[in-house]
């Protein structure tokens, strides 16, 4: 018997899930939180007291950095590169846009032009070193460095794949200057090299937040217990650099492991909506900056998600824009913002019980609230389009048309009609017998414990790598 604590890190919300990893799918205690309410540290040592067995090890599978994504990444990470091509990154950015356009446009790149250094060194596509760096022309360098005051370096030569010799000699002495380096790691299969640096832009940006993350984590547990976070091929990791991206896909890996027999995943969490079918890899993420090499399981993020934006469109219909807003400051059912998103609509409809741990004091003028600014809304919809349904049955269909477009985009995922999707996430059950009344010829499937999945999922994936 091995008595272990998994942890399911969004954003906004810390799932804790103890289990014995022989009957991962008897759960020994459950709690979710609401982290805008309690912290993490503070929430972790709650659920250890009330642990009915001690773990004896701490597994997360996190995507609580993708909040960071939403910066600007590249202020405060250096980059060196090959002296005479610190525009090469800019020049190679890909378009905005697919389609064509009058005024095309490319995506900015994750480095802060300020902080690119270029390097006296060139090795030849052939691996053959033309110009060699010396340990004198290092020193200057670390001084520019140091006077930007940054922390982290991204170390991103020309050919460094054919020849490592400059690469890992800059490594070495930034290393021994105090400097946190990311460069092409051994072995890695990646040849585009402006995908490398990305990467490590990418690895580099969310390291300061990972360590904190850890550190807390670490800090509320009892001296010696390891603490272990999942890569997007589930393997365990502590303190990788390299590891740091590929940990954003562990949860959505962790699906795709658990239903492999299935056809398609539909998971309806609480922070996202997405889909993706088991068993199809890929080695390239398209993210918003461009390809980068990461191999992972493809997941389709749906058009609308749990914190779109309720408003009147340009015909005045109610309506829902763009991607999630995320729970920061939150929805209006919560008590934490103004705008009246999914989330929301969904609680007004279709109330659930966790809502009231969450929001704490005054639930019932939360509700109200959420309530009060539709009629506001309508009340102008009125006013201008001669519209006089009524808030009840306006957001009745809007709710529908979140039910259409959530079960069009499943259904172009299937491969026939005839296909299972699966449903899993915190939603799952409330929107489970909307879709199979609304589109029944689809062949819906409720996964068991849906709300629970991922973090036990980490128990019973590792049982069944164990086999």
């Amino acid at each position: 018997m091995s008595i272990q604590l998994g942890m399911h890190l969004t954003p906004s919300f810390a799932e804790f899930c103890l289990a014995d990893t022989h009957r991962p799918d008897q759960p020994l205690l459950f709690q979710r939180t609401y982290l805008q309410t309690r912290n993490l540290a503070a929430s972790l040592k709650q659920v250890l007291e009330a642990c009915p067995q001690p773990p004896e090890k701490v597994v997360v599978a996190s995507s609580f950095l993708e909040k960071i994504l939403e910066s600007r990444l590249g202020g405060t990470v250096a980059q060196l590169v090959t002296q005479g091509f610190e525009e090469w990154a800019w020049l190679r950015q890909s378009l905005q846009h697919s389609y064509l356009e009058l005024n095309p446009k490319r995506t900015q790149p994750l480095a802060s032009p300020e902080l690119i250094f270029g390097v006296p060194e060139r090795i030849t596509a052939e691996g053959l070193v033309l110009r060699e760096l010396s340990p004198s022309d290092i020193d200057p360098i670390i001084q520019k460095l140091r006077a930007a005051e940054v922390e982290r370096v991204c170390v991103n030569l020309l050919f460094a794949d054919q020849n490592s010799i400059h690469q890992d000699l800059l490594v070495e002495a930034l290393t021994l200057a105090g400097f946190e380096v990311f460069s092409r790691p051994a072995g890695s299969l990646i040849s585009d090299e402006v995908q490398i640096w990305r990467h490590n832009t990418l690895n580099a940006a969310l390291s300061g937040t990972f360590s904190e993350v850890r550190s807390l984590l670490a800090a509320a547990l009892p001296a010696g217990l390891p603490l272990e976070f999942l890569n997007s091929n589930l393997e365990p990791f502590t303190e990788d650099p390299q590891s740091l991206l590929s940990s954003l896909f562990a949860p959505a890996e962790i699906l795709a492991r658990l239903y492999a027999n299935h056809h398609v995943v539909l998971n309806l969490g609480l922070e996202s909506w997405f889909g993706l079918k088991p068993g199809e890899r890929t080695n390239v993420w398209r993210s918003v900056w461009g390809e980068i090499g990461l191999s992972h399981t493809q997941v389709t993020a749906l058009s609308v998600q749990p914190t779109s934006e309720l408003t009147l469109d340009s015909f005045l219909d109610l309506n829902f824009t763009g991607p999630g807003l995320g729970y920061e400051p939150g929805p209006m059912t919560l008590g934490r913002a103004v705008k009246p998103l999914i989330v929301d609509l969904l609680y007004h409809l279709h109330p659930w019980d966790e809502v009231g741990e969450w929001k704490g004091d005054h639930a019932g003028k939360h509700v109200d609230r959420f309530a009060h600014t539709m009629q506001a809304v309508l009340k102008g919809q009125r006013e201008y389009s001669g519209r006089n349904q009524s808030l009840q049955f306006q957001l009745q269909e809007l709710l529908d048309r979140v039910l259409d477009l959530i079960a069009m985009q499943t259904y172009l995922l299937q491969s026939h009609a005839q296909a299972d999707v699966v449903i899993t996430g915190f939603f799952a059950p409330l929107l489970y017998p909307l879709l199979k009344k609304r589109w029944p010829f689809m062949k819906w499937v409720l996964c068991p414990l849906a709300q629970k999945r991922t973090a036990m999922g980490i128990f019973e994936v590792q049982k069944k790598r164990s086999i």
